[in-house]
């Protein structure tokens, strides 16, 4: 199994990463922003609209960069598919279960840092884990099925 591409597919490749980090981590900071501040609004005993709108803008961020990850994971998984390359396919998935340890690992280190539980942390990945799983199980159905074993 070659594994050489062409430099338009590295580049590509090397984008769909930096983008998947740049938008989990994104949502990470925000997050643990986000609840640094509730813990101000908890304090005060009344809430200005001022603050509402801010509440209301911050969650909306947030969760703008969780669908974002998501749906760059999705997006670069049927392209991986859509190239009905058996090579890149496998490429794909050794290099996106790679991206989720690092992320997982690096989460770990964030929740002795800072005060967010892992379920804040890991929720972006439950989603994307899932089709994770599916594509892989896929992956092996198909090249067991072209050598025949099943």
């Amino acid at each position: 199994m070659s594994l050489s591409y062409s430099k338009k597919t590295k580049f590509g490749i090397t984008i769909y990463f930096f983008l998947a980090f740049a938008f989990y981590y994104t949502y990470v900071v925000l997050e643990i922003y986000r609840l640094n501040k509730s813990k101000y609004w908890i304090s005060k005993s009344d809430l200005t609209l001022n603050d509402v709108e801010s509440i209301a803008q911050l969650g909306s961020w947030v969760n703008s960069f969780q669908l974002a990850f998501v749906t760059l994971f999705f997006a670069g998984t049927i392209l991986a598919i859509a190239r009905k390359s058996h090579s890149f396919l496998t490429r794909f998935l050794l290099l996106s279960i790679s991206l989720f340890v690092i992320i997982i690992a690096v989460n770990f280190i964030l929740y002795f840092i800072f005060t967010i539980s892992l379920g804040n942390l890991m929720q972006p990945l439950i989603l994307p884990s899932c089709g994770l799983a599916v594509l892989g199980i896929s992956w092996l159905w198909l090249h067991y099925r072209k050598k025949r074993v099943f």
